[in-house]
């Protein structure tokens, strides 16, 4: 008995053992603190779990509410195994064990940016060597007729795979060392709507709204994305048969017509309404009391009741409020209200289309980068604007390039992202040996703080993949000069 009940307490997750007749048999020390209690002995099971014949019957995973000692009530998702003569019970989710719950889901979710990231950083570079062959030849290709036409379409076609990479790595990014900045409200809600296309069935009609002028809330994209992607789907689900789901912003309003939950705790004068509606069955007034509450669902086994609670932590965290109207029968409406960003001033990024061809004079490059695409087109496109170029396939390779040329090179462009050395090693290696050439850092996918600290520690600047032969001829221009 003592080994059991040793077993048990290994385990973080409150665990019990039933007998045959639905008694308390073992329970581990998780069970007790969960249901406040100092002794198997103390607890009376058809008090705290009333319908525990009901809910393990079958056995299997079931939902349930537990009556604590401490007088409260909280909701319980849990899976019962059945043996001949005994049922193991064990708690998958409470309201006190979400913490370790969101972590798994958090872990899981990591783990899917991690596989996107590689992902990312080898679609890049394919992009990178496309876009930058179509540059090349348009320079070359008279700027009319089919074959213009034609690279113009294949251009396009890259851009696009490249803004939906950037989309799925912005939903896949929890970090939360990233700082809340300004985040325009239109140009996300866009990236969802397109993104999220795919995961909405045909029978359902998704369209965006956005108001006529831009504007900005201070939050990560990474938090304004999990807000949408679970409202989004969340009115899926809602939707029967053929229906439809609006994406809108309503423009700002004052701190007076907020309304709905945490909306007495607001501290800013204006906010900005986002809304998801959809044409869905609707919820009742009792279940819109509750769909906030954690591990709170009404889809039985298939859902996990952290959608719609994670989306009022985020609101909660971005000082906004949180309101839903429904009606059964007549579909639902989600109002989120966030603080607005005051000045909006805020820097949309550079542009990719120079039309000026920024020109070396024979200065000599070396580019190091492990993927054989980028190597040629990089070669190819430097050539073109003037420049003498030598190649390295590693990080070992170049460092060794850089050793015979004596430090005869005017710039060094380096993938950050490279296997065996990566590219930080190479920089780091370059820099012991005090080799001054100017290194341009490159990559597809990559950590931001890695890239910000070599920059901080003298790397000359950091283009991203893909990019074409335009802001490549002026980034490099601004390096060597001319």
């Amino acid at each position: 008995m003592k080994l059991a009940q040793d077993i048990l307490n290994s385990f973080d997750e409150p665990t019990c053992v039933l007998s045959s007749s639905f008694q308390l048999t073992l329970a581990n020390k998780a069970f007790l603190e969960l249901l406040c209690l100092n002794d198997t002995l103390e607890c009376n099971l058809g008090v705290v779990w009333p319908t525990v014949e009901v809910d393990c019957a079958s056995g299997g995973r079931f939902s349930s509410s537990w009556y604590r000692y401490s007088g409260d009530v909280i909701a319980i998702r849990g899976t019962a195994v059945k043996y001949t003569d005994l049922v193991v019970v064990r708690v998958e989710a409470s309201a006190e064990s979400g913490a370790t719950v969101r972590d798994h889901h958090r872990q899981r979710i990591e783990t899917l940016g991690v596989l996107a990231g590689g992902i990312a950083h080898d679609f890049n570079n394919v992009l990178t060597g496309v876009l930058g062959h179509v540059a090349y030849l348009k320079h070359k290709v008279e700027p009319y007729g089919d074959a213009h036409e034609s690279l113009l379409a294949i251009e396009d076609g890259a851009l696009r795979g490249s803004e939906l990479v950037k989309q799925i790595l912005s939903f896949s990014r929890l970090d939360s060392t990233e700082s809340p900045r300004p985040v325009d409200l239109r140009d996300t809600c866009r990236g969802v709507v397109t993104l999220l296309k795919s995961a909405i069935p045909s029978r359902i009609a998704i369209g965006l709204r956005t108001a006529d002028l831009a504007h900005s809330v201070v939050a990560t994209e990474a938090q304004i994305n999990q807000i949408l992607i679970n409202l989004i789907i969340n009115a899926r689900d809602a939707i029967e048969g053929e229906g439809s789901i609006e994406v809108g912003i309503d423009g700002i309003v004052s701190v007076d017509d907020v309304t709905g939950a945490d909306s007495g705790n607001l501290a800013s004068d204006r906010y900005l309404c986002l809304q998801v509606v959809d044409s869905g069955t609707g919820i009742s007034p009792e279940t819109q009391k509750r769909i906030f509450e954690p591990y709170f669902s009404t889809k039985q086994q298939s859902g996990t009741g952290l959608g719609l609670s994670t989306v009022c932590e985020i609101v909660r965290e971005l000082g906004g409020a949180i309101e839903v109207r429904s009606k059964e029968g007549a579909g639902s409406t989600f109002r989120v209200y966030l603080p607005l960003f005051e000045s909006e001033g805020n820097d949309t990024g550079a542009s990719i289309g120079i039309p000026n061809l920024k020109r070396g004079s024979g200065q000599h490059i070396l580019v190091i980068d492990d993927e054989d695409a980028v190597r040629n087109v990089l070669s190819l496109s430097l050539k073109h604007l003037g420049y003498t170029v030598d190649v390295a396939g590693s990080g070992a390779e170049g460092i060794s390039k850089v050793g015979a040329s004596g430090g005869g090179y005017d710039l060094i462009m380096l993938d950050v992202l490279m296997p065996e050395m990566s590219g930080d090693q190479v920089f780091y290696k370059l820099r012991e040996d005090n080799v001054p050439i100017p290194i341009l850092l490159m990559s597809g996918f990559s950590s931001e703080h890695i890239v910000d600290r070599m920059i901080q520690d003298g790397a000359a600047g950091f283009i991203r993949k893909p990019f074409s032969i335009e802001p490549l001829s002026q980034r490099v221009r601004e390096i060597v000069g001319g």
